[in-house]
């Protein structure tokens, strides 16, 4: 593997029409974004709804891993219903289980996005991108303000969602492990803002109903991609609803004052029974687990419960109300 420094190219790529200046914190979403493909999650588009329709962020640039073709092309519908300013969208690595080592567009983007002006990455998808930026640029790991992630766990906890018991996988963390590793090993400022932290937050066919009906254009085609997850729920896990956890991770740059948090406290990758064998057969797996009982060198804050007041936030910037 080769750790040299990539030329930055400085034409945008893929953004959205400009109307208005953005203000707010600046912030860059890294994403595994799919949300138009029955049977797959839709909470990485849900996370960008809020973000665009929030004064309090202004999104400088987007980043795709996985299946970045397809990310690339319903991020950009989304943006075109609902972005208020420019936001470039750029393709990273695609190939995620073969972790770090590659650079792409994304990576060099990003990077130059970071010599202007400090960021706030709100990574919901597997770290691989960030790894990446962290091997060809390392010297921008100090303009990074913080990393906001949808991984992780307090330790032997199992992602079981409401009455249902079939464990569910730490995904971003699980498809990549070896990249969070890197990324831990930066230093860089980590809050985990995931399962545990959004397990209380569910959206149901009510809300579905409301999104349907407001009249935006994008969101009739938002409301179906909703019912196709509704659905993959309850026939998967039995269940009357959903949780959204993108949702969470963006929830705490919106709206900290709505979680509660374990700060600076010890994680560590342990290698444990695998509780989701579902969606992967192996034996075991690893796990990304946070415990003040730990003796770890890597320390992160960890949201591990939402307000009841967080569901009315989501739900009014679902419905565009602060751009309204």
């Amino acid at each position: 593997m080769t750790e040299s420094r990539r030329s930055l190219v400085r034409e945008p790529a893929g953004a959205a029409r400009a109307t208005e200046t953005p203000t707010g914190k600046a912030i860059w979403i890294d994403t595994d974004i799919v949300f138009n493909r029955f049977p797959e999650d839709v909470d990485d588009g849900l996370a960008l709804m809020m973000a665009l329709d929030s004064p309090a962020v202004r999104i400088r640039g987007i980043s795709l891993n996985r299946r970045v073709d397809n990310g690339a092309r319903v991020t950009r519908r989304l943006l075109g219903h609902y972005a208020r300013y420019e936001i470039p969208v750029y393709k990273g690595t695609d190939d995620i289980f073969a972790s770090y080592g590659h650079c792409t567009e994304a990576v060099d983007r990003l990077a130059e996005a970071l010599q202007r002006e400090r960021l706030t990455i709100v990574a919901i998808g597997a770290a691989t991108n960030l790894a990446n930026l962290l091997t060809f640029y390392p010297e921008q790991a100090g303009n990074i303000d913080e990393i906001v992630f949808c991984a992780g766990r307090s330790a032997g906890t199992r992602f079981n969602a409401g009455s249902s018991r079939v464990g569910l996988p730490d995904a971003n963390f699980d498809n990549d492990p070896r990249s969070f590793l890197r990324v831990l090993d930066a230093g860089i400022p980590i809050t985990l803002s995931g399962f545990e932290a959004a397990s209380s937050v569910w959206l149901d066919r009510r809300d579905i109903l409301r999104i349907a009906r407001n009249g935006r254009p994008g969101d009739r085609w938002v409301a179906r991609r909703l019912r196709m997850w509704h659905v993959a729920w309850r026939l998967g896990l039995r269940l009357d609803g959903f949780i959204p956890f993108d949702a969470c991770t963006i929830g705490h740059v919106l709206y900290p004052e709505c979680f509660d948090y374990h700060r600076d406290i010890p994680v560590q990758i342990n290698l444990r029974d695998n509780d989701a064998r579902r969606w992967r057969k192996d034996p075991q797996k690893q796990y990304l687990e946070a415990s003040y009982a730990f003796e770890s060198p890597y320390r992160v804050d960890f949201a591990y419960a939402a307000s009841p007041r967080y569901k009315d936030k989501l739900m009014y910037h679902l419905l565009g109300q602060a751009s309204s």
